[in-house]
């Protein structure tokens, strides 16, 4: 499957997670999406760079969850991404969805990318 491929799947896929998120009545915002290779945070290797990764905040009518409230709610919507074939839930980073069927090796680095 090819990086093209892979960004288009992981569009459906998102896609597929907004609307089941707000079936069960919640909203989302993107926190961080893309991320430029140029920018020096967060893991070396993740697939914000090559746009198969993105954080989500989440609402319940209009107000913004944090703490235990959102780490329930992402931990719920994860069930979800797992069943769809989104990548395995990072605990630490719950709010983080990313796509990488395999677990393939996209950066150069001889390691997966997260």
């Amino acid at each position: 499957m090819t990086l093209g491929e892979k960004q288009r799947e992981f569009n459906y896929m998102t896609a597929l997670l907004i609307l089941h998120a707000r079936q069960l009545g919640y909203g989302f915002t993107n926190g961080d999406s893309y991320r430029d290779p140029r920018v020096e945070y967060g893991h070396k290797y993740s697939l914000h760079r090559s746009r198969l990764a993105v954080d989500y905040n989440v609402f319940k009518a209009h107000t913004y969850l944090r703490g235990k409230q959102a780490k329930d709610v992402h931990s719920l919507i994860h069930d979800y991404w797992d069943m769809i074939g989104g990548n395995q839930r990072i605990k630490s980073d719950l709010n983080h969805y990313s796509y990488n069927p395999g677990d393939e090796i996209l950066s150069g680095s001889g390691k997966p990318m997260r």
